[in-house]
């Protein structure tokens, strides 16, 4: 056996093993609120733009649109249009999905006129069974909307028997009190068993 001294003389080379370690990633540590919904087709109204998942883009755009719009009078346009209290809060709809990680997203909501006012576009949704999934949040939880997205993804799919068919994706969101600083949020996403 050679000492540290001999080891360094004479160039020895030596093997080392590096300490071992475990990481572990606990997934569904709290509850995921959901509910399964048949839905006849409908229609939305709303304002839309281009966006994209590649490099996070949506996460930044998306919250800089719906600012925007409520900053320059469109989303209370779109809500006395829809005959909505001025302070309700408009669904958000990403549709149009592409290969590339692009899509559209509109903020809007469900329209039942004939008439159409320019300036906006009509969706039409098809009649689907929706998995519907809800969180609670404050105004300063902001992106609380994101979390849920991706514990639908990691957490929710991988775990029951249900699989994302293709169709719009729906984000909605209510007021909870009259102060309008606590909110409900819900994720309708089209699936079927598999």
């Amino acid at each position: 056996m050679e000492t540290p001294s001999a080891l360094k003389k004479d160039s020895i080379r030596i093997k080392a093993f590096p300490k071992l370690s475990f990481q572990i990633s606990i997934k569904g540590e709290c509850e995921m609120i959901y509910r399964i919904v048949e839905k006849d087709k409908f229609k939305v109204l709303g304002i839309d733009f281009f966006t994209t998942i590649v490099d996070n883009a949506c996460y930044k755009e998306i919250p800089e649109f719906c600012d925007r719009i409520f900053k320059d009078g469109t989303h209370s346009k779109i809500n006395e249009i829809l005959r909505y209290h001025k302070m309700n809060l408009l669904d958000g709809i990403y549709y149009d999905f592409k290969e590339d990680g692009s899509r559209r997203y509109m903020m809007g909501g469900e329209f039942t006129e004939k008439n159409i006012t320019q300036g906006f576009k009509v969706l039409d949704i098809p009649a689907n069974t929706w998995a519907v999934f809800e969180g609670k949040g404050g105004q300063e939880q902001k992106l609380l909307i994101q979390d849920i997205w991706k514990r639908i993804y990691s957490e929710w799919f991988p775990s029951l028997g249900f699989e994302q068919i293709e169709g719009p994706c729906i984000e909605k969101y209510f007021w909870d009190d009259d102060q309008y600083d606590n909110y409900t949020c819900e994720v309708w996403i089209p699936v079927k068993r598999k």
